[in-house]
């Protein structure tokens, strides 16, 4: 059985299952480059015809990565309290953001309050494997799964890596799924602690703002691990709800 059960620091079991296996197609649609926050340039299609039919540059990578979710209800939960929680879900529920920052125009649910909880956990979980193991963090890619059924919420993240070579797809991010207790005792360990406090710990998130409590200190990544742009982050969601 290569599934593991690890606990957060209020006895919270996590579901850490290994990917030996992993398949990734990354394709550009086109780009946009941003000259003036209030006027935003336009997305520039790179397609091209053939016979009728669209083509994209596109690249194919296989790699290996680790999935967690909470074990307990199948992974749903009630959803999270707290003041910065009930602000995250008062901007989810608003339109105050342009469309083009999420990951899928039309939809926000990177403003959930479950995602921003998730999120900052994989940031925290990728800056630990990075000074605990002596991977690059950069090598190391996220994505965040988010579903909401009425109430009740559940999510997961998944860590992984598909760049050939050492630090790529030898079998070596798998090989800390037995390790991965010691992950998160130093992920929350580095979460309640900041070198840029008290200035980060104060930044306190509002409607309209797409960060709260998040620095390079803490939890910014380089461009090439997060997918989100290392938006939608915030310590104070993960700290009034430790699992």
């Amino acid at each position: 059985n290569l599934v593991r059960i690890f606990c957060g620091p209020r006895g919270t079991r996590f579901r850490v299952s290994p990917i030996l296996r992993l398949r990734t197609v990354m394709v550009q649609m086109g780009y946009r480059r941003e000259v003036d926050t209030n006027n935003p340039a336009r997305m520039v299609d790179v397609h091209f015809d053939n016979q009728g039919q669209r083509w994209y540059p596109g690249t194919e990578f296989l790699g290996e990565g680790i999935y967690i979710m909470f074990d307990d209800n199948d992974g749903w939960s009630s959803g999270l309290t707290g003041e910065t929680s009930d602000r995250w879900t008062a901007a989810f529920n608003s339109s105050d953001y342009p469309s083009y920052v999420f990951r899928d125009e039309g939809c926000c649910e990177e403003l959930h309050p479950q995602f921003v909880w998730w999120h900052t956990l994989s940031h925290l979980l990728i800056r630990a494997i990075a000074s605990e193991a002596g991977y690059s963090s950069a090598s190391i890619r996220e994505r965040v799964y988010l579903e909401v059924n009425g109430t009740r919420q559940r999510a997961a993240i998944l860590l992984y890596t598909t760049q050939p070579g050492s630090e790529g797809t030898l079998g070596g991010l798998i090989a800390m799924v037995t390790h991965f207790q010691h992950m998160f005792d130093v992920s929350f360990e580095q979460l309640r602690t900041c070198s840029g406090d008290p200035l980060c710990i104060d930044q306190i998130f509002q409607p309209g703002e797409y960060n709260g409590a998040a620095c390079y200190s803490c939890l910014l990544l380089s461009e090439t691990s997060c997918e989100h742009r290392n938006m939608w982050l915030d310590r104070h969601v993960l700290l009034e709800n430790l699992p």
